[in-house]
């Protein structure tokens, strides 16, 4: 068994150190500009409507949570994790969206 090697100490200046690079093989399929465009585009409706769809799947669930009342706790506790789901999907889809160009 050997340890892996220490990681290497960040730059004195506070700068990140360059990522080695890789160069493409010539036979690496190439996408035009305006077709990455099209795929951004679509993907971005994509996630408009997901988010759409997880907004409205919240508010449902922040209903039936609603409605249940004062149940036992074993009641009630699978709709709190029905919201608590859903608030995190919409969490990450908002960050997705953030992320793109």
């Amino acid at each position: 068994y050997q340890p892996p090697p220490p990681a290497p100490a960040p730059a004195a200046s506070g700068t990140r150190p360059r990522a080695a690079t890789t160069p493409t093989p010539g036979d690496f399929p190439r996408v035009s500009g305006s077709e990455q465009k099209t795929r951004d585009g679509d993907r971005r409706a994509i996630l408009d409507k997901e988010l759409a769809n997880e907004t409205q799947n919240l508010e449902k669930a922040r209903k039936a949570l609603f409605d249940a009342g004062v149940q036992p706790p074993d009641k009630i506790q699978p709709l709190r994790d029905s919201v608590a789901l859903h608030e995190r999907n919409i969490e990450s889809l908002k960050k997705e969206l953030g992320n793109l160009r």
